[in-house]
């Protein structure tokens, strides 16, 4: 027969296997467990990543819309006299849609008072839309450019940099607030 001592090394042999499997186990089981939760909170930072880096690019190209818009405004200033209906439609109406478009786009990102603050200088854009359209509508080839400049023009350059400024001011803070947080 098995002699006492032998069934007892068998029983603590098995008991040791037994807890050592089991260990195991349990180690295997909390090591998914964590791996779960980091796959996912690198997940949600992928996605936070991606959102910051959508917000970004939207803010951005807001801003290059903005800017691009008001540029042609002051460079065809001095020749609104001199712009066919047509031009006008092309070039000051697409410029602004391109800016509009931007802006709606990116308005996700903005708050309420943000938003408010952009629709303001949508209204100065489209003002200084229909004094060029007002040019257009209203000169031929063969008006001068004294014609033009003595009309009661209700455009305000200082009023639209102004805005411009409001506006440029909050979008470099919101786009160099995610840089923060990419470079930390």
């Amino acid at each position: 027969m098995v002699s006492e001592t032998v069934a007892v090394g068998l029983i603590s042999v098995g008991g040791t296997l037994g807890g050592a499997l089991g260990g195991a186990l349990l180690s295997g089981f909390f090591n998914l467990l964590s791996t779960r939760e980091r796959l996912k909170e690198e997940n949600t930072r992928q996605h936070a990543d991606y959102f910051l880096q959508q917000k970004v690019e939207s803010l951005a190209e807001l801003h290059a819309q903005m800017e691009r818009c008001y540029q042609y405004y002051r460079s065809n200033w001095g020749q609104a006299h001199k712009m066919s209906e047509q031009d006008y439609e092309d070039e000051v109406l697409g410029r602004f849609h391109d800016f509009e478009y931007a802006m709606q786009r990116a308005s996700i990102f903005l708050d309420e008072e943000q938003f408010r603050v952009m629709k303001r200088l949508r209204w100065k854009f489209q003002k200084t839309n229909t004094y060029f359209l007002n040019q257009a509508l209203h000169f031929d080839e063969n008006s001068s450019e004294e014609d033009f400049l003595n009309q009661d023009v209700e455009y305000n350059d200082v009023e639209l940099i102004a805005e411009m400024n409001v506006v440029r001011e909050m979008l470099q803070g919101e786009v160099n607030e995610p840089i923060k947080y990419f470079e930390g």
